[in-house]
């Protein structure tokens, strides 16, 4: 409940660290606070947006060749799915050895009560 409260609040300090240096430039520029504060944020925002509309292209061609690039992937990891069965089997008998014991317990029990 509380996270609702404090992460925007550590967020506001965080961007308030990093954007007060342009904030202080602008202010020397003569511009008020409010504006240049305004600029900052305007700009941090045109600078996402510009990023996502960059990476929206390749990461839009990447998924159509990715049904393509399937095939070639599972050949590549072929060559591990040897060793990793392998050490499936190791760790399926080492969990069957280590109930082991305790099965004989549970049938020694069940016995001396029977007794």
């Amino acid at each position: 409940m509380a996270s609702s409260i404090i992460l925007p609040v550590v967020l506001a300090l965080v961007l308030n660290l990093l954007l007060q240096p342009a904030v202080r430039v602008l202010g020397r520029l003569h511009l008020p606070r409010a504006v240049g504060a305004l600029l900052t944020v305007f700009l941090v925002i045109g600078a996402l947006v510009g990023m996502v509309a960059a990476l929206s292209v390749p990461a839009t061609t990447w998924a159509e060749r990715l049904p393509e690039g399937i095939p070639r992937l599972e050949a590549h990891l072929r060559v591990i799915s040897g060793p990793i069965q392998a050490l499936q089997k190791v760790i399926q008998q080492a969990e069957q050895a280590a109930d082991a014991p305790l099965a004989g317990v549970r049938l020694f029990r069940f016995a001396a009560i029977w007794a």
